[in-house]
């Protein structure tokens, strides 16, 4: 099954952006879309393990045959996710995503959700 996860994100919320037409887009060629709604209050800096707790509702449609589309702070707990997989993904879509280069307006903000340090060399490998 051909499935994509769009997720969103600093404040963010499924019907913000360009999400409602790219999921719209996306159905219309046969692909089956998420667009979760991940904890994220104004001013208060997001828990990644609350938003790993929304994501465990769609943990059964990430396979190798899944596109994740990760939007700013969504695509940080993007490469969260790909770190934790024991499989590949056809792909990882990431917009707008920091990866931890000063300076990002909510820098102290999201390091609190992510630490910017990645295990790459996961992410990347057929051996995930």
């Amino acid at each position: 099954m051909k499935n994509v996860i769009i997720i969103h994100g600093t404040e963010g919320h499924p019907e913000e952006n360009w999400f409602p037409w790219l999921k719209i887009e996306l159905e219309k060629k046969g692909y089956t879309v998420f667009v979760p709604k991940f904890p994220s209050p104004p001013m208060v800096p997001a828990k990644i393990m609350e938003w790993f707790a929304v994501l465990k509702k769609y943990e059964q449609y990430i396979n190798e045959d899944t596109i994740l589309v990760g939007h700013s702070l969504g695509g940080i707990f993007t490469l969260r996710i790909l770190e934790k997989l024991n499989h590949l993904v056809k792909a990882a879509i990431l917009i707008g995503t920091p990866a931890g280069i000063h300076p990002i307006l909510n820098y102290n903000r999201d390091n609190v959700f992510s630490g910017f340090s990645f295990d790459w060399k996961k992410m990347t490998s057929s051996q995930a």
